[in-house]
């Protein structure tokens, strides 16, 4: 008797999942979008400031560039996981979903087989 697949549906909410992961690609768009709006302002800004504000002003504003782009970083890896976790459900379904047909197939076959040897 061959073995019995996986009677199981892969259980995977892919609306959910894209919504989530263009959530995050949008989140990241949006926080590019202000961090360069902000450098630009930041730019500006730096004409009027001298001396020790000056640079606590240049520290500041290169350590939230730095963060900025690693939450932008991040937000796009999630989406791209998000996005691969979908993927590899949709896999696994037409796996087992396959593995169901060559089952019935297999059982159909054994069926006639043992048939014929009455």
């Amino acid at each position: 008797m061959p073995e019995p697949p996986n009677w199981s549906d892969v259980v995977f909410d892919h609306a959910v999942a894209l919504a989530a992961a263009d959530g995050c690609d949008a989140m990241a768009l949006q926080l590019r979008h202000e961090t360069t709006q902000r450098e630009t302002l930041a730019r500006a800004a730096r004409t009027d400031w001298s001396g020790e504000r000056l640079d606590r002003f240049v520290m500041t504003s290169a350590s939230l560039d730095r963060q900025s782009a690693a939450i932008a970083g991040r937000l796009i890896a999630t989406a791209n996981a998000i996005r691969t976790a979908a993927m590899e459900a949709r896999d696994e379904q037409r796996t087992r979903e396959a593995d169901r047909s060559r089952y019935g197939r297999q059982v159909e076959q054994q069926r006639v087989e043992n048939q014929a040897e009455i």
